[in-house]
């Protein structure tokens, strides 16, 4: 039997205890029938699933006995009651098991992931070697694809942002690459999210050779 179908059936499985054998559900009777040798389909699975549909309906008690029930206990029972919300997908689930599935599930992540807060890195320009202004230039304007008046611009304006950077890093080491030409950059963790903005120093990388 290949692995997928092994699976497949205990997934089966699993769920058919869930939900016809809890005794806190009340389910209905269930019956077993033996499918393993086809070549007995009639005699094992189609006959005895016959009779016992007949004794149903003509409202006698089959001579077959039911599988027995599981005993979920109070606690179980009373879990079952409870109702569990999740706030990032709105939406409400019976027990805390079928929550702790839910938050385990890839629609779940995949909600979670795109309504995280963004967290970003600000490179700012804070100090460069004046005597070599227009090589500074150029370093920052290949570095970060600026182009040079708006380098120059912010160069007159210190301290100046030249751009976001996801990662810490890769800003960490853009800063350090930087500081070996004389360019001071301070790096500011960010946080974005729908409600707040929130800006703490993170990284400062001052040194000058």
């Amino acid at each position: 039997m290949k692995l997928s179908t092994r699976q497949y059936s205990r997934r089966q499985m699993k769920w058919i205890r869930r939900r016809f054998l809890l005794n806190s559900r009340s389910p209905p009777a269930v019956y077993r029938v033996d499918s393993s040798d086809p070549s007995r389909w009639q005699e094992k699975v189609y006959q005895p699933a016959e009779i016992i549909v007949r004794d149903f309906i003509e409202g006698r008690r089959p001579e077959m006995e039911p599988v027995e029930r599981i005993d979920g206990g109070e606690e179980r029972q009373e879990d079952c009651r409870r109702t569990m919300h999740c706030d990032v997908c709105d939406r409400d689930f019976k027990g805390a098991a079928q929550y702790r599935n839910h938050v385990a599930g890839s629609s779940h992540r995949k909600v979670a992931r795109a309504t995280t807060d963004k967290v970003i890195f600000v490179m700012n320009l804070t100090s460069f070697k004046e005597e070599n202004r227009n090589g500074v230039a150029k370093i920052i304007k290949n570095t970060f694809g600026i182009g040079l008046t708006e380098v120059f611009a912010k160069m007159d304006s210190l301290p100046a942002v030249l751009t976001n950077v996801v990662g810490e890093a890769k800003a960490s080491n853009i800063a350090k690459e930087l500081s070996k030409q004389g360019i001071v950059i301070e790096v500011e963790k960010k946080i974005e999210s729908r409600d707040r903005v929130e800006l703490s120093v993170e990284n400062r990388d001052s040194l000058e050779v």
